[in-house]
């Protein structure tokens, strides 16, 4: 009862709104707390959730969640690389046979191959790191 009616007053002074899915919880919550009390008044619903918050706490925010979220994120990345290699690959190729060009004003003029490799191989450095 307490909690509810703290939260409702967090929720009054922030003027912020009630999501109906937080409503839903706490109505939840209470109804649970009130079927406890009424099966053993001694009950303490927090003390009996506790090991589940703290296994759902693990499994979805802990180290070993990070770890594997990580993983997955590098698993995603290491299947990119083949298309991000074509790109660079296809982008070489049409530096070295002069394709690839700037406009500059009215004219074209041909860049030098070698320092836009360098912002390419650069770009795919940083995707590669940081994607």
């Amino acid at each position: 009862g307490r909690l509810l009616a703290q939260l409702f007053k967090v929720t009054e002074d922030f003027q912020m709104e009630t999501q109906p899915q937080l409503l839903l919880l706490q109505k939840t919550l209470v109804m649970a707390e009130g079927v406890g009390r009424r099966l053993d008044p001694s009950v303490n619903m927090w003390t009996l959730a506790r090991p589940l918050i703290e296994q759902w706490v693990r499994e979805n925010r802990g180290v070993e969640a990070r770890l594997a979220q990580g993983a997955r994120d590098a698993a995603e990345t290491l299947e990119r690389i083949p298309a991000l290699l074509d790109v660079v690959e296809r982008a070489a190729e049409r530096i070295a046979e002069g394709q690839l060009l700037m406009r500059q004003g009215e004219d074209r003029i041909k860049l030098d191959w070698w320092p836009l490799a360098l912002v390419i191989l650069g770009g795919v450095a940083l995707v590669l790191m940081f994607g």
